[in-house]
């Protein structure tokens, strides 16, 4: 989605929406009155981070590499 990123930017992309939704589970999981959310809202802001990040640095066009040259002929 954000294009072809280099791997160090990916790689702070990556991070920083999992460091967001790790923080959201763990807010999440303190909210409630059960001591067992915590431990299962920080899986969730993991499994969630994971997906979004992944979502987020995939490119979806599945261009494999750059070009080398014209059609066979």
């Amino acid at each position: 989605m954000l294009g072809p990123l280099p791997l160090l930017h990916r790689m702070v992309v990556v991070a920083a929406v999992l460091a967001v939704f790790v923080g959201l589970g763990l807010w999440m999981g303190l909210e409630a009155s059960i001591p067992v959310m915590v431990l299962s809202g920080t899986t969730f802001g993991i499994l969630t981070g994971g997906l979004v990040s992944w979502l987020v640095v995939h490119d979806s066009h599945g261009r494999g590499g750059p070009h080398l040259g014209g059609p066979r002929t």
